[in-house]
């Protein structure tokens, strides 16, 4: 399954191509915390088979993602939601956007530092070896 952005009605590149169970896993996982925090969700499915994702609601869900984070005192939301909103801010820089403002600079390179890792182990076009 491929992860394409769009804006409006246009297209972007992939912004990603994971393995079928991991692109379930992701979008429900996005889904689930979209619902949760009141975000826009943004996904509709492609005739075949891929997945397109509005980088306008993208953006407003890293936001309110991030925000809702730092805001939680929650330690297993956090927990269970860090790993998540990185491979979120993967597809968003992909996308072109910058990083939502984050409290505090420490914070602000700690999420970059946490993306790009992300951003190592997520391929953009399919691998032989699945």
């Amino acid at each position: 399954m491929r992860f394409y952005g769009a804006i409006g009605s246009q297209l972007t590149d992939v912004l990603w191509e994971p393995q079928e169970s991991i692109a379930r896993l992701f979008r429900g996982h996005f889904e689930t915390v979209a619902g949760l925090i009141d975000a826009p969700a943004g996904f509709a499915d492609l005739p075949d088979g891929d997945c397109v994702i509005g980088i306008h609601g993208l953006e407003k869900f890293c936001e309110l993602a991030i925000t809702e984070y730092h805001r939680s005192n929650q330690g297993i939301f956090r927990s269970l939601t860090v790993g998540f909103i990185a491979t979120a801010l993967v597809l968003l820089d992909r996308a072109g956007k910058p990083l939502p403002d984050v409290p505090g600079t420490d914070q602000s390179r700690a999420w970059a530092a946490l993306r790009d890792q992300h951003a190592s182990a997520m391929p953009q076009t399919a691998s032989s070896s699945c």
